[in-house]
């Protein structure tokens, strides 16, 4: 996934992780707000394909005309997630976030068992 720039793949990724991420919410309580979950399963396929800083474009600086500064949101390039950014993402406050954080451990879990997965089948790993 992360080695492919293709929308139509995080798309059928969406379609295939969309009924497990129910099922992950269901185990403890399924949440009050609407479209929760997709937005807990979108946040987590961006996090697991976009590993490059988009602010920075993975320089890891920020050039202005009149200064060059390391970029706050990455690591030498690579985006930094965090709660918060993770929150700030899915719009929702950070307290809901942490709510549900487990599942959302889960569903990353799960889409690096299918990266984990692919990759052996080609020889990668």
């Amino acid at each position: 996934m992360k080695y492919i720039d293709d929308n139509s793949s995080r798309s059928s990724l969406f379609d295939e992780l969309f009924d497990e991420t129910c099922e992950i919410f269901l185990k403890k309580e399924m949440p009050k707000e609407q479209g929760l979950i997709r937005k807990f399963l979108n946040t987590a396929i961006v996090e697991s394909v976009v590993e490059r800083c988009f602010v920075c474009n993975g320089t890891g600086v920020i050039k202005t005309t009149s200064s060059i500064e390391d970029c706050v949101h990455c690591n030498k390039g690579m985006f930094v997630y965090d709660d918060q950014v993770r929150s700030h993402m899915m719009k929702i406050s950070k307290k809901v976030f942490l709510k549900y954080k487990k599942q959302y451990n889960q569903i990353i879990e799960k889409i690096n068992q299918i990266e984990i997965s692919a990759l052996s089948k080609i020889g990668d790993t």
